[in-house]
């Protein structure tokens, strides 16, 4: 293994476990011209791209707030490289993303791109409010003074125990 797969190897497995409470799930999209501009609409005819990955929010350092290129209220992410992965008709592909300026992530707009020297993750500037987002899951489980139960998203129940 080189460098960059101990690297995410490690930060993997902190984002599972260490840094789990902090860890937050990722979806950007990205719209780009796909064609010739079209005079009867007057637009470019766009293709709109999603991602998914896990990072971690946090802010910037007071020394390195500006007030210009970095405000107070600027959120950085830190996301692996090799998670941050393209969605095709809802279904995460495994082809990674570079994420790019003005690509919007959790409802902020991406400002800023750096990445590690070991190209193992990725450092965005953010500047908006960051909206959460929440995980699919084909499983809902219920807990009460009664048991547990376990049911299907269409709430079919798959399992029963007792309390």
């Amino acid at each position: 293994m080189g460098i960059r797969s101990d690297i995410q190897t490690d930060i993997a497995a902190a984002f599972d476990t260490d840094l789990a409470d902090t860890v937050s799930l990722l979806k950007g999209v990205f719209t780009q011209s796909s064609g010739e501009y079209d005079p009867a609409t007057g637009q470019y005819p766009t293709i709109t791209t999603t991602y998914r990955g896990r990072g971690v929010l946090g802010g910037f350092r007071t020394f390195e707030i500006d007030g210009v290129r970095i405000l107070a209220t600027d959120y950085k992410i830190t996301a692996l490289q090799n998670e941050l992965l393209i969605v095709e008709n809802g279904v995460t592909t495994d082809s990674p993303v570079v994420p790019r300026v003005d690509d919007v992530i959790n409802g902020m707009t991406v400002i800023d791109v750096q990445q590690d020297p070991a190209n193992a993750t990725w450092s965005l500037q953010c500047r908006g409010t960051p909206t959460p987002v929440t995980p699919i899951s084909p499983y809902v489980l219920l807990v009460d003074s009664t048991g547990v139960v376990l049911t299907d998203a269409s709430g079919n129940t798959l399992a029963i125990e007792a309390a």
